[in-house]
């Protein structure tokens, strides 16, 4: 995915009060608890720390920090100034924003009814693709893809080596104002908005089949479609 839209957040700088508990140490998977050796990738949403930093429901945010975010565990982690690996676990944490080498990231947390028949991500924090507007949401993910996995059994005795895989899912405001799961084909988009037939000849005179190109096909619902 490309670059996420900034979002400007206005708030007092306030010293972090959050909530936080050390993760065991892990080799490495630096501060992460493995109980499997020769993993293959990381439970991380990237593969380096980067600085970030986490956003109150009030608006007000923490000082900035190395953020990560464990999505296979669904934690977000920080590093202290000994540069032990923290979690947080504030219940008044309402978000985080990171910046990459694609730009600033924005994660939030969503609420049931925001979401069309109530069905809400797994994830407590989801990324939200178009900055303020949040009509777009990305929920990712990573399974820990096992090729020696029966019953109670796993890799670690064996010669395969399981691999964190990362997927993610979609979510688009509908035109009845609540979130909306689909997959990354035109026809899955068009179904949601069936009554624009010029986003059909938009996808099309593009030719944006799949929508693997994201940054094209959702900066168009932006500027012409999802009305949050």
């Amino acid at each position: 995915m490309k670059s996420l839209a900034s979002l400007l957040i206005i708030g007092l700088m306030f010293t972090s009060s959050f909530a936080q508990n050390p993760v065991n140490s892990g080799n490495a998977r630096d501060g992460l608890k493995v109980t499997r050796e020769n993993l293959k990738g990381t439970p991380f949403i990237i593969e380096s720390w980067v600085t970030g930093y986490g956003i109150s429901s009030n608006g007000n945010k923490t000082n900035t920090m190395m953020l990560n975010y464990d999505i296979y565990g669904d934690q977000l982690v920080y590093k202290d100034d000994s540069g032990q690996v923290m979690s947080m676990v504030d219940t008044d944490l309402s978000g985080f924003v990171i910046t990459t080498l694609d730009g600033v990231q924005i994660f939030a947390k969503t609420q049931q009814f925001e979401f069309k028949n109530g069905n809400t991500p797994d994830m407590a924090y989801v990324n939200v693709y178009d900055g303020a507007a949040r009509n777009i949401l990305v929920e990712h993910f990573k399974e820990l893809d096992d090729p020696n996995l029966s019953g109670w059994s796993s890799s670690k005795n064996n010669t395969l080596n399981a691999e964190y895989k990362a997927k993610m899912n979609v979510y688009v405001v509908n035109p009845e104002g609540t979130y909306e799961k689909i997959k990354l084909k035109n026809k899955s988009l068009l179904s949601i908005y069936n009554d624009h037939p010029k986003l059909k000849n938009f996808l099309k005179n593009n030719k944006i089949n799949t929508l693997n190109d994201l940054d094209q096909a959702f900066k168009y619902i932006n500027a012409n479609l999802a009305k949050k």
